[in-house]
């Protein structure tokens, strides 16, 4: 089996230089054909790697769709560690497709980690035999938080301008790179490989980017000061309105919507994917799609109302 991988479509590139919304609906990883994985930081080669996971925190933490529960490996190995890059491991038996990654629950910056990475092989060796794909062709070395990492453009060489989607990928491994003494157990929460549905076009007037709202419960007292219980605050609600012109971005939408399974699932919100990519983990409001025809067939309407699912984006980014 053997990656191959290419520009998006025309379309996509116009919405993406222009920095409108990817909507993504569904993690390839969760709906792949697992063959073998593994978190190893002692062995090169995938199929015969054990999986050295917490035994409470599995690998299939990472696909499961609940961004809280991460998958780390287990504390006893980080202590053993012989190498300083530990890889979390994948073979599938039919190559998955994807040209967008998100990474939730990481540890690299509270760690001290030096880098993060993602790379595709067309064999058992990810240590000898591998491309890295994110933007900066190599790990990440900048990342000061433990927030999400969101990354829009893919690519396998610095001189691609565009971002690719890499298809028929058979091996895919995360690399995580600390110094010997530091001797941390890296974790993931979620690894979303997702394929983008782009817009190409931004929501219209009243359009509030920063729309939050808490969860409170009020106890009336009687000397009239009441009593405020918060439940939860920093939840994201979004309600976007887009004027739709165009065959290729109605399709993108009607994709979207059956890739999280009409209005089931949650869904990824990513509002200005090229100049700060910020990944909102959304819901619909109501699981039917406002999608009415406006002047002419290959004009549509399109209302969406989200609300955010937790872990709310707000509070990794330290604004509440």
């Amino acid at each position: 089996m053997v990656w191959a991988a290419a520009d998006i479509t025309t379309d996509e590139i116009d919405g993406y230089d222009k920095d409108c919304p990817i909507l993504i609906g569904k993690n390839a990883l969760a709906g792949a054909t697992i063959s073998h994985k593994s978190f190893d930081p002692t062995s090169s080669t995938v199929t015969t790697a054990a999986d050295r996971a917490d035994e409470y925190t599995p690998i299939e933490r990472v696909y499961d769709g609940l961004l809280d529960l991460p998958c780390r490996l287990s504390q006893h190995h980080a202590y053993t560690l012989t190498l300083s890059r530990q890889l979390l491991a994948f073979k599938f038996s039919t190559g998955i497709t994807f040209d967008t990654a998100i990474i939730t629950g990481h540890n690299i910056a509270s760690g001290r980690f030096s880098g993060l990475g993602l790379r595709v092989g067309n064999g058992d060796n990810l240590f000898s035999s591998y491309t890295n794909i994110f933007d900066d062709v190599g790990e990440i070395e900048t990342l000061t938080s433990d927030s999400r990492y969101v990354d829009t453009k893919l690519r396998s060489s610095s001189s691609q301008a565009n971002p690719r989607v890499f298809s028929n990928v058979g091996w895919l491994g995360v690399t995580f790179t600390q110094a010997s003494e530091e001797k941390t157990s890296p974790q993931i929460g979620e690894l979303v490989l997702g394929k983008r549905r782009q817009l190409q076009h931004h929501p219209e007037f009243s359009w509030n980017s920063d729309d939050y709202i808490s969860a409170v419960a009020d106890i009336e007292t009687a000397d009239g000061n009441p009593l405020r219980y918060t439940l939860n605050s920093g939840q994201a609600v979004r309600t976007a309105t887009l004027t739709l012109t165009g065959a290729a971005e109605i399709a993108a939408v009607e994709a979207w919507w059956e890739d999280c399974n009409h209005g089931q699932d949650p869904f990824w919100w990513i509002e200005t994917p090229k100049s700060n990519p910020r990944a909102f983990y959304m819901r619909a409001t109501n699981a039917s799609l406002d999608f009415p025809q406006s002047i002419g067939a290959a004009a549509r309407i399109l209302t969406l109302d989200m609300v955010e699912q937790r872990p709310f984006l707000a509070w990794e980014e330290g604004a509440f």
